[in-house]
């Protein structure tokens, strides 16, 4: 099944609908599966999904790593209503926005239905505990676990786990007992929720040392495993209860953003950064 993308600013948006997005992704999960014993696990590379909104893609355009780790996802579903406005001032063409925590919820039910573990990893305040129970209530049969991160500190493009070690590209021996968790307890997909660039560098670093610990010949790994890992942002805080969202008119609307920023008036700044994508579509600055 091939994918359709069309570029925002440098970035490839996936311009398929919710339903054959979540069609691609189950193929992927059932072919691992059902090849497991034909399948090398060097030849298994994770499935990344990122959600890219007029934040993330500015934000890209100033951190060149951050613009190469989203433009290498297999998926970045139009999380952000002005990414929808985008490409339809740019392109003519009309696209459904898909908000990342109701892909979550399909990816959660998708891996109930398969009989899959998901991972938690983020969140503050216990908020993924609370999001898992409130996802287990909501999907019966849903299996899953919060992983502890730790508190990631970034500088530039460059992060650690705090106390702990130096400001390297990776903090040494976290990432390593982290793949061997998420193999140890077989989990299929895995939801980061640290925001924005710490998810997708994260993100990145899981992708990468699991494919670099495939091809250890003394690596544990003794069999291909799916692993799908999506970038969720504020989900946990929706799921939870701990951040309501908007009205279902108001997201209709694309108003989802002002009801955010009512609600947590801190993010002005950032707000202000995303502002300047809307003003390079208008004068075609692209």
């Amino acid at each position: 099944m091939r994918k359709s993308e069309i570029e925002v600013f440098g970035i490839p948006i996936t311009t398929d609908s919710r339903e054959e997005i979540l069609e691609y992704i189950q193929l992927y999960l059932q072919k691992v599966k059902s090849q497991k014993s034909k399948v090398k696990s060097e030849e298994i590379e994770p499935l990344v999904i990122f959600t890219p909104n007029p934040e993330i893609i500015m934000m890209a355009q100033k951190d060149r790593k951050l613009k190469e780790i989203v433009r290498s996802a297999q998926i970045n579903i139009p999380d952000g209503a002005g990414v929808v406005w985008a490409i339809k001032q740019k392109y003519g063409r009309k696209v459904s926005r898909i908000p990342g925590v109701e892909m979550m919820r399909d990816l959660v039910r998708l891996s109930a239905e398969m009989g899959l573990n998901i991972g938690l990893i983020g969140g503050r305040e216990e908020v993924a505990v609370k999001t898992l129970e409130c996802l287990k209530r909501e999907f019966k049969g849903m299996s899953g676990e919060v992983i502890e991160a730790g508190e990631i500190e970034m500088r530039d493009e460059r992060w650690k786990i705090k106390d702990m070690g130096k400001y390297d590209d990776i903090t040494i021996g976290w990432m390593d007992r982290l793949i061997e968790k998420i193999e140890r307890d077989n989990i299929s997909v895995l939801f980061v929720g640290l925001g924005c660039p710490k998810q997708e560098y994260i993100i990145q670093e899981i992708k990468n040392q699991s494919i670099r610990q495939a091809q250890d010949k003394k690596s544990k790994i003794k069999n291909a495993e799916p692993l799908v890992l999506m970038a969720v942002g504020g989900s946990f805080d929706f799921i939870s209860g701990r951040v309501p969202r908007a009205s279902q008119f108001m997201r209709n609307l694309g108003l989802e953003w002002l009801y955010r920023l009512f609600r947590e008036p801190w993010r002005v700044g950032r707000m202000i950064s995303g502002a300047e994508f809307f003003g390079r579509v208008i004068f075609k600055r692209y």
